[in-house]
């Protein structure tokens, strides 16, 4: 799923749901069963562009090899 398809599931549902979208975000986060497969596949991928986009501005390369050490083990 692109980045921009997440972002109108994402905003739609939070729409319909009533919420303002960061805690919306946040109440996906934490009840992932209580949501449809489509917006946990949205959630993740934003999730995952906002992970590397975190990296990027903070140049950290170290979260990178902490997950691939614990992948070794």
């Amino acid at each position: 799923m692109t980045l921009k398809k997440a972002l109108s599931v994402l905003k739609k549902d939070a729409e319909f749901c009533g919420m303002e979208f960061n805690q919306y975000l946040g109440t996906v986060g934490m009840h992932r069963g209580a949501f449809p497969s489509v917006v946990l596949a949205a959630f993740d991928t934003y999730a995952e562009h906002k992970l590397e986009q975190t990296k990027a501005e903070l140049g950290l390369d170290i979260i990178d090899d902490e997950y691939k050490q614990l992948e070794c083990k």
